[in-house]
């Protein structure tokens, strides 16, 4: 959904777009259903069109229509139907509805909750996305929310996250690697991580002199 043609239309283009779709062109329901969804108060032409364009098998019109599944919005809340569009969007590699599904099986939301299952959906999505996931998986395998714990897979992430841009995972690495308690402690990865941090954005002073 980047591209910016996405999210606008003339009245022409859309008259275009709903031939096109009704015809059967999934990539043209699609777009009908973001520019309704951008509308703001056409909820329900956005979904009908979600649901033509994913019956087709449309990756990203499988998430946006197991969205407005899960939520209610512009039909009826109905999360075994929202599952079952995340999984065909996840088997496509949607890391998007990787990452929905860790939630509902972390947190038992329409599944019984299955911690295994949770942690398989959140690294597909982080293997897929390093950038908008592995500081949530590397957060969740430090505490253990709705995952096993794993202090040593969380260091990983964070270093992918880190890589990534992500400066929070920078800090958090430089904190973790300068104390003396944890089983990693490295004190001079430390400090290249806290430099890595404040390329990023950081403006916290080292973790060592807190």
């Amino acid at each position: 959904m980047s591209d910016p043609a996405l999210f606008s239309a003339t009245a022409e283009a859309v008259s275009q777009l709903k031939a096109l779709a009704e015809a059967g062109d999934a990539a043209a329901a699609y777009r009908l259903g973001v520019l309704y969804a951008c509308d703001g108060e056409r909820d329900a032409e956005a979904f009908r069109y979600y649901a033509m364009a994913a019956a087709q098998g449309h990756t990203e019109a499988l998430y946006e229509a197991g969205e407005c599944r899960f939520l209610g919005r512009g039909t009826v809340q109905d999360r075994a139907a929202a599952l079952a569009d995340y999984r065909r969007a996840a088997a496509a590699g949607h890391p998007d509805a990787h990452a929905q599904l860790g939630v509902c099986y972390a947190y038992g939301i329409g599944v019984p909750r299955d911690p295994a299952e949770a942690e398989r959906h959140y690294c597909a999505a982080a293997e897929a996305d390093a950038a908008a996931y592995a500081y949530e998986l590397a957060t969740a395998y430090e505490t253990g929310r709705g995952i096993r714990t794993d202090r040593a897979a969380a260091l990983v992430w964070y270093r992918r996250a880190a890589d990534s841009g992500i400066p929070g995972a920078a800090y958090r690495l430089a904190e973790r690697l300068s104390d003396p308690s944890d089983a990693s402690y490295d004190r001079t990865e430390a400090e290249t991580c806290y430099r890595q941090a404040v390329r990023l954005g950081v403006t916290l002073p080292p973790p060592w002199q807190e």
